[in-house]
C-alpha cells in the first residue's frame, strides 16, 4: 500500500483526478506489483474498466501493458480466476473496458504486474 497522494483508494474513489501508485513507486520495482479491490461481498464479475495513468510521456502510460486483472474470494489469491490481461493500453489517458472470458465469482479484484509498478487513476468493477 503506497501512503499519502498515491494511496491504493484511489484506485476506487469515483474521482479521475487522484492517482494510485504501488509501492515501486519509491524505487525500481523487481517482483509481483499488485493493486487489490474489496468488494466487501461475493459478486458475479461480468467485466473490468480501467483508466490508466494520464501523463505526457507515452512511456508512463505503458507501464500497465502487461498486466492481469484477477478475481477471487481469496484476499491473499492464492486461489484466483483469470478476468483478462491488459495487452496494450495505447494512450495513456485511455480508459478500456475488458470483458471476463466467463462470468466469475468473487469478493476481490486485483491488477497484478511484474516488474513494473501500476499507476492508473480508476477501477471499476461489473457486475451482479
Amino acid at each position: 500500500k503506497h501512503p499519502g497522494p498515491y494511496a491504493a483508494e484511489n484506485a476506487f474513489d469515483g474521482n479521475l483526478g487522484n492517482l494510485q501508485a504501488t509501492n515501486g513507486y519509491n524505487g525500481p520495482p523487481t517482483g509481483l506489483e499488485w493493486l487489490r479491490v474489496d468488494l466487501e461481498q461475493e459478486y458475479t464479475i461480468a467485466a473490468i474498466k480501467i483508466y490508466n495513468r494520464r501523463h505526457p510521456s507515452p512511456d508512463v502510460g505503458k507501464r500497465i501493458n502487461g498486466a492481469s486483472l484477477f478475481v477471487s474470494n481469496d484476499q491473499k489469491f492464492l486461489s484466483k480466476q483469470l478476468c483478462a490481461i491488459i495487452n496494450e493500453i495505447t494512450t495513456p489517458d485511455e480508459a478500456e473496458t475488458f470483458i471476463c472470458s466467463s462470468m466469475l465469482k468473487g469478493r476481490f479484484v486485483r491488477v497484478e504486474q511484474m516488474r513494473n509498478i501500476i499507476n492508473l487513476h480508476e477501477v471499476i468493477v461489473f457486475g451482479k
